[in-house]
Order: C-alpha cells, then structure tokens, then sequence
C-alpha cells in the first residue's frame, strides 16, 4: 500500500526495520478457514460435476410440465366437444322421433274413425292416409297399419299391401301387443321383408275404446319405418372431427342409427354395456374414458338420453385424434424448447470446465499453503494480505512482511518513501491512483475511509491488482494525522471477474445465435425492461432498455396489439403466454411483415418487488413466410397436376395412329414431352422456362454427337415464357421433331434442323427450318394430327400466327406468339 503523502512530506526516519502488526489469532483463524476450505473442495467439485444435469434437468422439468398441462387441457376441451356432440346429437334425435311418433298418433286416430266403413273401402282409405303421412318427411319414410295378428292391413307404398306375410314377430309388435305396452316403441334395426330395405320402426299401438272399465282391445298397431341412414346423415352435420362418430342406442344398448354409413343392422358392441349401465342407474348423461373400439383403440365417449324416448345419443373421439390436437398444441413448445435446453446444456459444459479448472487451481494452492507456514503467514486472514501504517505528521510508512511479498519484493519488514510506491505503480494508473491518495488525505477533503484498486507491475515485469483499503484518523480541525489500512493482491479476483464476463458474453452471444430477445415486466413497479435484441426485435428506434408499454405497443401492428394486451392479463392470470405478433415493417417496398412469438412466465424471486414476467421473443417471419409460400405452392401444383391431366386426356382422345403399336408410341412420346416439361418448369419452380433451354430438351436425344453427323443449330436471345406458354411451345416442337424424324431432315444422317427465334416488340418470332432431308414434292393433301396440335397450340392457346411452307429442301415453319399464354 503507498505511503499517503507528497515525496516531499514523507521522508525516511532513518530506521532500519518496522515491527509489522502481526497477531496469532489472525494466524490461527486464517489456518483454520484454509483447511476447513481444503476438506470442503472434494463436496463443491461433485456439485460441479452435477452443474449440468442439474441446468438441463430444471428447464426439462418445465417443459415435462408444459406437456401435461397441454395434455390435460387437451383432454378437457375434447371431452366438452365430445359432451356437446352427444347433446346435439339427442337433441336433433329427439325431434326427428318425436315428429314419427305425433305422426303415428294423428294416423291411429284416423284409423279409428275409419274402422266402421267397409274393408274395400278402409284399404282405400288408409293407404291414401298413410300415402299423405309419409310426404311430410324429406326424405319420405314407410308407413304400416297391422291389425291385432301382425298382418298389414294398409301400407304408405303398396297397395293393395301384402297380407301374405305377418309381422307378429318383430320386437315393435310384440312389445305393444303384450302386458304394460309403452306409448311408444323404438324397435331395432331390421331389414324389411317386402322391399328389403334397413329401417327401424316408431311405432304406436291402435286400441278400441275402453269399455266400461276402462279396458281396452288391442287393436293392431300404427309403425313408421325410417331409414337409419336418414338419421345419421343428420348426425353426420354434427360432426366437427373425420374422425368423431355418433350413435342411437336403445336403453338396452341395441344400436338404431350411427353417423356411419351401413347396409345391415348395427352389431352390439362395448358401448351397449354402458348405456345399458346408465339405463340401469336412471342417468341421463355420463363422459368417460371407454374401452378398445372394435379397432382395438381406447375412446373418449359421452352419452345422453333423449328427452322422450328410452334412446341414448352416444358421441365418441378415438385416442388418436386426441393425441394428435395435443401434439398440434404443444408442437411449439417443443420447437422452442429443446433448443434452448440444448443452448443451456453447452453453455452449463463449458461453465462447468471452467469451473472444474478453478477448483483445481484453488486446490493446488491450498496443498501450497498446508506445505508453506510461510505462505499461511503471508496470508494471514484473507490470504496475501500485507498491512501499512503511515504517520502523516511525521512522514515514518511502515510495510509489513506481507505487504513487501505482495509487490514482489523481499517478505520482510521495511520502511518506504512515497516515491518507491509510485515507482511500482503500472504507468497507466500512476497518474490516477496518486490523484486519489493525494486526494484523500487532504486536510480538506473530509474522507475517513480510503480505498482504490490499481495495476503494480514487480521487479519481475508481473502485473497484479492491488485492492487497498484504509483508515485516516483526523484531529478535531480535520487535519490527516494517521492512515492504517491492509493491501490485498485480487489478481485472481479480477481474472475471476474477467472470466464472468466472458461466459456472460458467451450467453448473450447464444441468446443472439438463436435469435432470442429476453425482456422482464414488474407490473407491481410499472417497469419494463427489454434487452438490445428484443429491442432490435420490435424495431425499436431507441437504445432504451427501459422503455414504456405505449412506445412498444407502437411498434405492434394496429390490428395485433390485442393480442397483446391479451396474453399480458393471461399470464397475470394464468401465469403463462404465447403470442404471435406482426411488428410495423420497414418503408422498403417488398419487404415481409416482421413475425415474431413471445412467450413469458410469472414468477416470485421471494425479493420483495412482487411477481415479476420473464419473456422471449424471437423472430418467426421466415417460418410464417414458409407457410405462405407452401400454401401457394400447393396450390400452384394442384392447378398444373389438374391442367396436367386435361392435356393428356385430350392426346388420348385425339391421337390416332393406323396400327396399335404406332398409337402407343406416338403417345407416349407425346406424354414423354409433356413429362419433360413439367420437369424443367419443376426446376424453375414453376416460374416458367427459357426457349433455348426447351428446345435443346425436346432436341436431345437429336443433338450432333460422334455417331450421329446431324447438324442442329439454335439460336436466339434468353426469352422467359410463362408456365402455361412453356408446355404449349414444347408440345409444338415436340411434333416438329417428330414429324421430322419420320418424314424430315432428321429420318436421314445427313440432315440439318435450324431452330431460330428473335423478338419483334412483345411478339415472339420462331423459324424452324430443316434442310438436307428427303425432297419434298408438294405440301400434304391432308393436314395429319401433329399438325393440326402445332396449329392449335400456336393460333388458339398463344393467339399467334402459324405458317408452314413445304420447300423442295425442307420443311419452313414460322411462328409468331405472345411468350405468356392468353
């Protein structure tokens, strides 16, 4: 530690030694707090050792927890669906039977009144009353009148109806002809015996008029039978999932409709038992777990009884579409998370190394200090702690041991001027570090306590940290009369601390390779505070990292700052948030809206402020602009596959050939055309196609080569034609070079094809001329498919002009199109 006073105010008092004030309690305290350090090494490097299990495990724990909290909120929200699927369902399904059933009535009480005329008559008249009855449905339904044997005595659809057959055996007439018959009876599914159609029957039972006491004959029985597959497709609306199914079941469990589509009576199957069960207990609504579906796969169902009939609407949802809602929820959790989880475990790897490789240091120089009574000496209580005392009226400074050993010197006691002081000072802090001493025990400054931290460098060229810190005993005028104080070496603090820094470097350096902006809001304090990458992640226009809700909430689009507001009151509600905002974009034309997600938790660090939201946010925009661009790509491959297939179908249709193995060759060259082309536009991403490049795919297997002397010239500028202009244009020179392979310059060695074009303003001009092939006499009598494809792809799809010369040396063929397709 210097001496606190000017050269000129600290001179030597001629002794030659100092006694340093040394006590052996500080000795035997400082030995103790070594060794009790040097037994608790082993402990801290195991808590190390398990740094990054520890970092991985709490992060992997939360996001444990997000997926149960996602799959119980899942399960929830789909056993409520599932409820109100089973609601509407009996809802639907009881008007439906209710409007059989007071249409079963009005008809039993009109056959009452016709049971007096004669039975000629009575046939006539039912079947027209039931012929009526049945038009009031949409879709009609059929309609029987049994006497009391079961035998049809009128029907809504024959007449005269079949009385040849007795229906005395169906569960509907059997329950309403025997003892305690209900007023109206849902019968099961069965398939009718005169048309064999699947139907299950609402019925009602005709009785004569009570005698006088009060008992009456059984008359027969009005049925109405109605399509099961009527009802489910009514079920089927109700429908929110593919993959959701509805069922009537009778409180037996016999099943009377579903929402799928079948041709025979419905088998019993493990949802019977427990509508059966609910029957048995008088219940009118359950949900629960079921069991294996006839696929072997566990369901989430829910029953409920209709009003007024003893019939269940039963809603079920497999697993599997429950899992699948909850992997769509919880998808981005994952996306998120395990990158971050996988950011912390490489950051806990190298935190750990670093600190495995301090505890090594910190042992090896503990083993130094239990060889070294020197060395605990020189330490003393804090370890290299040297002290001073400096008389400030007299000028005497006094260095112990320890203070001598620190500046790397002799450890042994002496006296030192000043000047030996600023002498060991390192030359940038000289001028400072005197400034502070100078200031300090000034008569006027008023100061007591004394500290500063500067650079020595040793006789040796070392350069250590020296922490000083003192005491200045001032008279009652505030003059300095004495300063004593202690001089610590804190090299290995500072490197400590320099280290800090970078690992802190390293996680904002992580945080920014992923791209992840944290911010924290105190609501309790009204504080908000963003860090430099949520900031440039908002497009903030300040380096304020403190800035208010109104300047963020400008920074959100107008439209999305709802959003906002309501994640914030869902996580002081519920605790978490996940939001997806659009920021205000740039004023360069083009340029995307930005996308970012911000997520956030509450928490309570126990420090007084009150709760606290800790947040991300990171940016989406190519993700959200992927999207897009997948949804326009699919939907631009959906309309090329159709224009596609409406080619090839024409060519089928059109072309004809004089035997089959010429027909399948001239097809599939034409489809082998097509197929190319649909390839180089793939290549371009359906952006379109340049003509050279379209003309060299359809020419290649023609091109010049060692075996084959054909001279192909092409040539013309980088002309780009859109999609639908591309496939037109192939298919044209597709027949040009077929034509010519059969009849042309390329059915000889010796011919030539040149394939030119030039624009003449927006026109396309395309010359094809071959030369050295077979003389041509004269034009074709008769215009043969292929040309008739080239004049119709040039004049009626690309609105151009076609003209074709048959010259004595080739064929001349010249085109004019627009390069975009009409």
């Amino acid at each position: 530690m210097p001496s606190p006073a000017p050269d000129e105010a600290l001179r030597s008092s001629g002794s030659d030694s100092v006694e340093p004030p040394v006590r052996d309690n500080l000795i035997r305290a400082a030995r103790s707090r070594l060794n009790r350090a040097s037994r608790d090494q082993p402990r801290g490097h195991g808590f190390i050792s398990l740094l990054p299990a520890l970092t991985v495990a709490v992060p992997a724990f939360v996001l444990a927890l997000a997926g149960q909290l996602t799959w119980t909120a899942t399960v929830s929200e789909a056993t409520e669906e599932v409820a109100r699927m089973a609601e509407s369902a009996a809802e639907t399904a009881d008007r439906a039977l209710s409007g059989y059933a007071v249409a079963a009535a009005r008809v039993s009480d009109r056959l009452a009144e016709l049971a007096a005329e004669a039975p000629t008559a009575f046939e006539h008249r039912a079947h027209a009353l039931l012929a009526e009855l049945v038009q009031e449905f949409d879709p009609p339904v059929i309609a029987f009148a049994l006497d009391a044997a079961g035998v049809p005595v009128a029907a809504s659809h024959l007449f005269p109806v079949p009385t040849g057959q007795s229906l005395s055996d169906r569960d509907f007439f059997q329950a309403l002809s025997g003892a305690n018959p209900p007023a109206v009876h849902i019968s099961r599914m069965f398939v009718g015996r005169f048309d064999g159609r699947l139907f299950f029957a609402v019925s009602r039972g005709r009785w004569s008029r009570p005698d006088t006491q009060g008992r009456g004959r059984f008359d027969g029985l009005v049925t109405i039978s109605v399509d099961p597959n009527t009802i489910g497709a009514g079920l089927r609306r109700l429908l929110p999932h593919n993959t959701d199914r509805i069922a009537l079941l009778r409180d037996d469990g016999v099943p009377i409709a579903s929402s799928v589509i079948h041709a025979e009576p419905l088998q019993v199957d493990s949802g019977a038992r427990a509508v059966s069960a609910l029957a048995a207990a008088g219940a009118t609504s359950d949900r629960h777990w079921a069991g294996q579906d006839g696929n072997g796969e566990a369901r989430l169902e829910a029953a409920r009884r209709l009003n007024g009939f003893p019939v269940y609407a039963v809603a079920t949802r497999p697993l599997t579409a429950v899992r699948a809602e909850w992997r769509s929820a919880f998808g981005p959790y994952l996306a998120f998370g395990v990158p971050a989880i996988a950011a912390l475990l490489a950051l806990s790897l190298r935190v750990r190394s670093d600190q495995l490789r301090l505890v090594t240091a910190n042992a090896t120089l503990l083993r130094d200090v239990e060889r070294s009574e020197d060395r605990l000496e020189r330490a003393k209580r804090y370890a290299m702690v040297g002290t001073f005392e400096v008389d400030l009226t007299t000028g005497r400074s006094l260095r112990s041991p320890e203070y001598m050993a620190v500046n790397g010197l002799a450890p042994s006691a002496a006296r030192e001027t000043h000047a030996d002081w600023m002498r060991r000072l390192h030359p940038d802090d000289r001028a400072a570090a005197e400034a502070r001493l100078l200031n300090a025990v000034a008569d006027d400054s008023r100061i007591t306590e004394y500290e500063q931290t500067y650079r020595i460098v040793t006789p040796s060229g070392e350069v250590r940290w020296i922490s000083a810190r003192g005491e200045i005993e001032r008279d009652a005028r505030g003059r300095a009369l004495v300063m004593r104080g202690i001089h610590v070496d804190v090299t290995s603090l500072r490197s400590t601390e320099a280290q800090l820094a970078e690992t802190d470097a390293r996680l904002v350096l992580a945080q920014d390779a992923v791209g992840i902006g944290t911010w924290e809001w105190l609501p309790t304090q009204g504080r908000l505070y963003l860090a430099q990458r949520a900031l440039q992640l908002i497009r903030y226009k300040s380096s304020d990292t403190a800035p208010p809700w109104r300047d963020v909430m400008r920074c959100v689009l107008p439209q999305d700052r709802r959003l906002l507001w309501r994640g914030l009151r869902e996580v002081l509600a519920a605790g978490t948030m996940r939001v997806e905002l659009r920021i205000r974009a740039s004023a360069e034309p083009g340029a995307p809206t930005p996308w970012i997600i911000i997520r956030a938790r509450a928490v309570d660090l126990g420090d007084g402020k009150g709760r606290r939201i800790l947040g991300v946010a990171y940016d989406i925009t190519e993700r959200k602009q992927d999207e897009i661009r997948a949804a326009l790509l699919a939907q631009e491959v959906e309309h090329r596959a159709r224009n596609a297939m409406t080619l090839v179908s024409g060519l089928v249709r059109m072309t004809t050939a004089p035997t089959h193995e010429e027909f399948v060759a001239t097809l599939e060259g034409r489809i082998r055309s097509l197929s190319q082309t649909i390839t180089l536009l793939g290549r371009s991403r359906w952006a379109g196609a340049a003509i050279g490049e379209l003309v060299r795919e359809e020419l290649a297997a023609h091109l010049s080569s060692a075996a084959d002397r054909r001279d192909i010239r092409i040539d013309g500028p980088e002309v780009m034609l859109d999609v639908d202009a591309t496939q037109h244009v192939s298919m044209a020179v597709h027949e040009l070079a077929t034509n010519s392979a059969k009849y042309g310059a390329l059915s000889v060695p010796d011919g030539s094809i040149e394939v030119t074009w030039r624009m003449e303003g927006a026109t396309v001009a395309m010359t094809w001329k071959e030369r050295g092939g077979p003389r041509v006499a004269a034009a074709p009598e008769h215009e043969g498919f292929g040309t008739f494809l080239i004049r119709s792809t040039i004049e009626n799809q690309l609105g151009g002009t076609l003209e074709m010369a048959w010259e004595p040396d080739g064929l001349r063929c010249s085109m004019r199109f627009l390069p975009t397709a009409r």
